[in-house]
């Protein structure tokens, strides 16, 4: 199924899967790393803020501190005088209560005895005598009035015992929710502790820094006394009650490690499940401490993450919404990009669709409208259907030539078989001469052992003749006969001699005719040697253009598949081709080998032809000699009788013929037995030459077969470069 979706298709769905896969997971990594850095700024935040208003509350605290250190520092100086600056004294306190407008009081006490311990009628003394002064404030004023008991004071005994300025737990006013501490600083002579300074500062007057920005939504702040009571609230009602009473549902599990925390005077930072918050809150601690105290407050500030995580939802939000109109403008821009490379692939498929299935016209091309990959691969695309076209004019002009050739083959195989059949029936009737020569040969052969034998019995007679005179007339008479015998001999031998020169020289022009044609035949053995290596380079030729339009299709990928498999078969033809020149090359050179050794067996038999007929000559000379002789014995022998007186000359003259005759026959006899050999070998070359010509004919049976199947494959080559339309302004058609 997924064969058949289109490169479209199959370009969009990945490229659409990854984004849908990729931005969400891109929008949930940076939601994620976005809320993690919300929390952490808001972690960061929600400190600052607590540090910030505990540093107000300690600024606040501090100033009255500082009024309490330097009304304690200016009563140092009065201590000094104490008869003259009592009254002084007393002003300095009402004016520094007058000066800041958070301090609802300050008190003064010595130690006893040291600021007129024994005056007890006298103002700002306390029941033991000891100077103990308060300054109310009173509207825009100050009440002054002697302390009750200077020890019984918290603010006193602190400064005492820590020597230094100090801040007292919160005391919470009678009838109201409002807290009051007191700043102590010590009066000091030298290292000496003589006295005690207290500024008492309303928390009501804090109540401003801990509700400004403060929200259910936004978050709120709290301050907190060591002892764990609620000092300012933004819910006022929660003022004044211990935190385990009322904290519960904004600290959730977290009240017990809270409250460690404050009576620690350590820093404090968790996550608390708030209720009364409606979410889950960043809580943060921070100690507020003045001067020395050991019994430092706690400012904590809540901040809920309900309302981080709103913001983190408003940008997920928008993060949805960029990442669905990025995805919607990719999807577009995808498509639009997809299109303009699809397009031309579509084009060159359909190109190529017509080439494979319709007409095969190579002549059209593909468009170039651009320089970028498309553009290129269209140039590529267009170079390709050049050089195809190259190739199949060169297919066809090769399959022309190759059909040429061929034609020229066949003809030139059907002259070598025609030419073949003339030698074997030339062959096959030089045979049958030649059989009948040898019959011949014998026979002469038998006639002159005959001669011979009848010259052996001349000779004996000859040496009777010459033993015995007396018997001459006898012998004579028996001698005429014999030489009439002799006589007939020589006649039929006479014939016989005319009769084998008639088949000698039948023999040696046969023999002439059959050289002729063998040499005839070894030239066209050469002829048919050029033309199986003519037929071969073209094979090779053949298959070095297949190889390159197997190359070029490979270059084209998927687009020159089909002209691959044309490509490979052209190979193969080629390749077949090739086989059989080189199986034809390997008969015709067994052929031309073959003829050439019946070249040289026709000329040997061709000079023993000529010897035959040289010694046949002769034989017919010493023939006619003896014919010569005999009819001269026959003449003497009629004039015997009339002339036995010159019978020892004549019989002298006969033994010397006699001898003569032995001789010649002994040469004819030698002479006949050397034809006989010559008779027997031209035989076995006939024989030669017949199973020669049988070989060459079932050879040139196979190169018939051989050119039938090229002139088959020629054709289907040419008909599969003939399906292909091309211009008629090829190089290869030009």
């Amino acid at each position: 199924m997924f064969k058949k979706i289109t490169m479209r298709t199959k370009l969009i769905l990945p490229i659409l899967g990854l984004l849908v896969i990729a931005f969400p997971t891109m929008f949930l990594l940076i939601f994620l790393q976005s809320k993690n850095v919300l929390e952490g700024l808001a972690l960061d935040k929600t400190v600052a803020i607590a540090r910030q208003h505990a540093l107000e509350i300690e600024n606040r605290l501090g100033a009255a501190a500082q009024v309490a250190q330097t009304t304690a520092a200016a009563f140092a100086v009065l201590q000094a005088r104490p008869d003259r600056n009592r009254d002084l004294g007393a002003a300095l306190a009402s004016a520094m209560v007058v000066s800041d407008s958070d301090l609802r009081s300050i008190g003064v006490g010595f130690e006893p005895g040291l600021w007129d311990a024994t005056a007890r009628d006298r103002s700002f003394s306390d029941e033991s005598g000891r100077y103990g002064l308060e300054a109310i404030r009173k509207g825009d004023g100050a009440e002054l009035s002697a302390l009750k008991s200077v020890d019984s004071n918290f603010w006193y005994s602190e400064a005492h015992r820590l020597g230094k300025v100090t801040m007292t737990e919160p005391i919470l006013q009678p009838g109201s929710r409002n807290f009051t501490t007191m700043l102590s600083a010590p009066i000091k002579k030298g290292d000496t502790f003589i006295g005690a300074v207290g500024a008492e500062l309303s928390l009501v007057d804090l109540r401003s820094l801990i509700l400004q920005g403060s929200s259910k939504q936004s978050g709120i702040t709290a301050l907190y006394s060591n002892g764990g009571l609620v000092l300012l609230h933004f819910d006022e009602s929660r003022e004044g009650k211990s935190v385990r009473e009322v904290e519960g549902d904004l600290l959730g599990n977290a009240v017990e490690d809270f409250l460690r925390a404050v009576a620690d005077g350590k820093e404090y930072v968790t996550l608390a499940t708030s209720s009364y918050l409606g979410s889950e809150a960043i809580l943060a601690v921070e100690p507020v401490t003045v001067g020395g105290t050991d019994a430092p407050w706690a400012m904590a500030t809540y901040v809920p993450l309900a309302s981080i995580r709103e913001g983190q939802n408003k940008v997920l939000l928008a993060m949805i919404a960029i990442g669905g109109l990025t995805l919607a403008g990719l999807f577009i821009l995808v498509f639009f990009i997809s299109r303009s490379l699809i397009r031309p692939l579509k084009m060159s498929a359909r190109l190529l669709e017509d080439i494979a299935h319709g007409d095969g016209d190579l002549t059209r091309r593909l468009p170039v409208r651009s320089e970028d990959e498309t553009g290129t691969m269209a140039l590529h695309f267009n170079a390709f259907m050049d050089k195809l076209e190259a190739i199949v004019g060169s297919l066809r002009a090769s399959g022309k030539a190759l059909g040429e050739t061929g034609a020229v083959l066949a003809s030139t195989t059907e002259g070598v078989a025609a030419a073949v059949d003339e030698i074997v029936g030339n062959a096959r009737a030089i045979e049958g001469k030649v059989e009948r020569q040898a019959a011949s040969v014998k026979s002469a052969t038998d006639k002159v052992d005959e001669i011979a034998r009848s010259i052996d019995s001349l000779d004996g007679m000859i040496e009777e003749q010459t033993a015995s005179i007396t018997e001459s007339s006898a012998s004579i008479e028996e001698m005429v006969a014999n030489i009439a015998s002799v006589g007939k001999s020589i006649d039929r031998l006479g014939g016989n001699f005319e009769t084998l020169l008639e088949a000698s020289d039948s023999g040696r022009s046969s023999l002439g005719e059959l050289t002729a044609a063998i040499k005839a035949i070894a030239e066209r053995s050469e002829t048919l040697l050029e033309t199986n290596k003519v037929i071969g380079n073209i094979a090779s030729q053949t298959n070095l253009l297949a190889m390159n339009a197997a190359i070029e299709a490979a270059h084209a990928g998927e687009a020159g598949a089909g002209f691959s498999v044309v490509a490979d078969e052209i190979r193969k033809l080629a390749e077949m081709s090739a086989s059989r020149a080189k199986a034809t090359a390997k008969e015709l050179r067994q052929v031309k080998d073959a003829v050439d050794g019946m070249v040289g067996t026709s000329v040997g038999a061709e000079e023993g032809f000529s010897r035959i007929l040289e010694l046949i000559r002769g034989l017919d000379g010493l023939r006619k000699e003896i014919e010569y002789a005999m009819s001269e014995q026959s003449t003497g022998s009629s004039q015997i009788l009339e002339a036995l007186g010159h019978m020892n000359s004549i019989t002298a003259e006969i033994r010397s013929g006699s001898r003569g005759m032995a001789r010649g026959g002994t040469s004819v006899r030698e002479a006949m037995a050397e034809i006989s050999a010559l008779s027997g070998e031209i035989e076995d070359g006939m024989a030669g030459i017949s199973k020669s010509a049988e070989a060459i004919s079932a050879s040139m049976e196979t190169a018939e077969s051989l050119s039938e199947a090229n002139e088959e494959h020629i054709g289907r080559v040419l008909a599969e470069a003939s399906k292909f339309i091309i211009s008629e302004r090829s190089p290869v058609q030009e």
